[in-house]
């Protein structure tokens, strides 16, 4: 092989790593968007998820106090209350998790809205059921209806509103 060929071969090799790393250099900066995307995209569903929760649980707490505490904890309302709020929180969580009532970016709307839906009314009616036997006796159920109707609607608004916003991600 002459000088000229070793010096073309080394120039082409050398063009070929350049190639490669630049591809490498590429890439690399393509998953560092991705993950900064993710990220961003978590953080936002995260806000949609953190809303749901603690509004669902405030109605919860708020029409418990309201129209059952007092009747079902006659001596002990506080620490009753509590307890009352953090086993709907428990369920509320697990029911959520299990039925993936906020897995936006992957499920459709109407199965978002079934599996929050099931998740509202089933935590609802087994705290009421709770509160119908410490009770001894039937406890009226329509504040509880009315309860459930204000979680449900205005999930129904969040859950179309995230999965728009998750779609746009």
């Amino acid at each position: 092989m002459s000088n000229t060929e070793k010096q073309n071969e080394e120039a082409i090799k050398k063009k070929i790593i350049e190639q490669i790393d630049q591809e490498k250099q590429e890439a690399q900066q393509r998953r560092d968007n991705k993950s900064d995307s993710l990220h961003v995209e978590k953080d936002k569903m995260l806000g949609y998820k953190a809303f749901l929760g603690i509004w669902n649980t405030f109605v919860f707490a708020v029409g418990w106090y309201l129209f059952y505490n007092y009747k079902i904890f006659e001596y002990y309302s506080r620490p009753g209350y509590l307890v009352v709020v953090c086993l709907f929180v428990i369920a509320y969580i697990n029911l959520v998790a299990f039925y993936h009532a906020f897995d936006f970016k992957h499920k459709s709307k109407a199965r978002l809205i079934f599996a929050n839906t099931i998740s509202i009314v089933t935590v609802d009616i087994l705290i009421y059921l709770g509160g119908c036997l410490f009770n001894a006796g039937y406890i009226d159920v329509k504040p509880g209806v009315v309860m459930a109707a204000i979680q449900i609607v205005i999930t129904w608004v969040v859950v179309n509103v995230a999965k728009n916003h998750a779609e746009l991600l």
